[in-house]
C-alpha cells in the first residue's frame, strides 16, 4: 500500500489547484484568494527534479504579471497573488521561525497596515496546504501562529516609540528599525515554547 506521499505524487498539479479553488468555495473564501489559489503554481511547472521553487520565483511573478494585465484582473486580486507567490513557502514554514523571522515576514507581507489582505493570504495558503493533505485530520498552523503573532506586533504603540526614538535624536531608518525591535520584543515575550503561540 502506497504513503499519503505516494498519493499526493498521483494527482496532478491541475487537480490540486482545484481542490485548493474547491476548498475556498467551501471557506466562501473573496475572489481574490479563489485567484491567488488558481495562479499559486504558475511558474512550477518549469521545476525539474529536485529544483527548489524559490529558483523560479521571478518566472512565476512575470507570468502573474502579464496574467492579470491581458485579463483586466482587479488590482486586488493582483497583489495578493504577487504576495502569495513570493511568500507562500515562508507562511507554510512560520511555525518553525523565531521572532525576528516572524515579524519580517508579517512586515513584508503588510499585515500590520493591511490585516484583511494579510488573513486572506493566510486562507489561501492554508487551501492550498489542505489540497495536498491526505491524512483527514488536516490542521493548518501557520494560520492559528500568524494570525495570534499579528495580534500581538498589532498593539505596539508605534506612534510612542517613534515620538522616543526622535526625542532621542534618532531619524529615518533607525526610528523604524526601532519600532522593528519593539515588534519582535512583544512578539518573544507572546510566544509560548513548544506551543507554536
Amino acid at each position: 500500500m502506497g504513503s499519503d506521499n505516494d498519493t499526493v505524487k498521483e494527482k496532478t498539479f491541475g487537480q490540486l489547484v482545484m481542490e485548493a479553488l474547491d476548498i475556498a468555495s467551501q471557506k466562501n473564501a473573496s475572489l481574490a484568494v479563489r485567484f491567488a489559489c488558481l495562479v499559486s503554481g504558475i511558474g512550477k511547472n518549469q521545476l525539474a527534479g529536485n529544483q527548489q521553487v524559490d529558483q523560479v520565483s521571478g518566472a512565476g511573478r512575470a507570468r502573474i504579471l502579464d496574467l492579470c494585465e491581458r485579463l483586466r484582473v482587479p488590482t486586488e486580486c493582483k497583489e495578493l497573488a504577487l504576495t502569495m507567490e513570493r511568500e507562500h513557502a515562508q507562511v507554510d514554514d512560520s511555525p518553525s521561525f523565531n521572532a525576528e523571522e516572524i515579524v519580517n515576514l508579517l512586515e513584508r507581507c503588510d499585515a500590520i497596515r493591511k490585516p484583511g489582505r494579510f488573513r486572506e493570504l493566510l486562507t489561501a495558503c492554508e487551501c492550498i496546504a489542505q489540497a495536498y493533505d491526505e491524512k483527514g485530520d488536516f490542521q493548518y498552523q501557520a494560520s492559528q501562529l500568524l494570525n495570534a503573532a499579528a495580534d500581538a506586533v498589532r498593539r505596539v504603540d508605534t506612534g510612542a516609540i517613534a515620538k522616543r526614538a526622535a526625542a532621542d535624536g534618532m531619524q529615518g531608518p533607525d526610528i523604524g528599525k526601532a519600532v522593528h525591535s519593539a515588534r519582535v520584543e512583544i512578539l518573544k515575550q507572546t510566544l509560548q515554547p513548544g506551543s507554536g503561540i
